[in-house]
């Protein structure tokens, strides 16, 4: 089976303290509402988020994410990371680091989805996901990006 992988990494400017950005990031809720494209997103405790994606079709192919993803802080990162169970893999990091106006956040973030095809079907449909996957992660990043900048207004 062929599986699809999307990278993105950015560096990011906040105008919060990084406590406080690293607080927001950690809101399972905020979380929830900024991941695009969703059916559902529940926060479950206070590291895990619950998501099940609308389903995507690229002619006869369809997919839908589903997936329980892991948030842990260690020091000045926070990581993500999704549970065996889903059929999407998902992990990140947000490093943070203070400047003179609030803080900076390197981000890194990868996502795996196998979508059950052969190789030669997998060929076909790869621009496809590959988009469908890049337009996700930006969507979420600019999500969080705005929900955390207003937090300063």
């Amino acid at each position: 089976m062929a599986g699809f992988t999307g990278r993105h990494e950015e560096v990011l400017a906040l105008p919060l303290s990084v406590s406080d950005a690293m607080a927001a990031w950690l809101d399972m809720p905020r979380q929830g509402r900024c991941t695009p494209d969703t059916v559902s997103a529940e926060a479950r405790g206070g590291d895990r988020l619950v998501v099940v994606l609308k389903e995507e079709r690229a002619g006869t192919v369809r997919f839908q994410g589903r997936y329980t993803m892991r948030f842990t802080q260690e020091g000045d990162t926070i990581r993500w990371q999704t549970a065996p169970e889903g059929n999407m893999e998902v992990r990140g990091t947000a490093r943070f680091s203070a400047t003179a106006s609030g803080c900076k956040v390197v981000f890194s973030e990868q996502i795996d989805a196998d979508l059950g095809l052969n190789r030669l079907i997998a060929r076909a449909v790869k621009p496809v996901a590959d988009r469908i996957m890049e337009r996700g992660q930006r969507k979420y990043l600019d999500a969080l990006m705005a929900e955390l900048r207003a937090l300063r207004r």
